[in-house]
């Protein structure tokens, strides 16, 4: 730094200071003014519950192909994001001879319709 960058700064006026590349940076940064928490939200404090996991069931995968066209009339079928669940529920249902699930599948295919 200069002579008269020194003198300044020991005045009080302008506080600089020189980097590395030789450019001048401020010294002084602004105050941080804490923030108040967000209600529904934990602080730094507050721990939150862990949550106690339920076990999942050991699943398994079973695959069977499909014409392109048999796809797209499962998944119009079934609605967005729930072809697979779609599937499974009726081949379950029709592996066991349950006829109620069945039943309530189609209803709502027709509904839907």
């Amino acid at each position: 730094m200069r002579e008269e960058e020194h003198e300044k700064e020991r005045a009080g006026e302008g506080a600089y200071q020189e980097g590395r590349s030789g450019r001048r940076h401020a010294t002084v940064r602004p105050a941080r003014v804490p923030l108040e928490p967000r209600q529904g939200r934990k602080t730094a404090g507050e721990k939150a519950t862990p949550k106690e996991k339920t076990p999942r069931e050991e699943l398994c995968v079973f695959a069977f192909r499909l014409t392109e066209e048999e796809r797209d009339a499962i998944h119009k079928a079934a609605g967005p994001a729930k072809a697979s669940k779609f599937a499974r529920t009726l081949l379950v249902a029709a592996a066991r001879y349950d006829e109620a699930p069945v039943k309530a599948i189609m209803k709502e295919v027709q509904t839907r319709a």
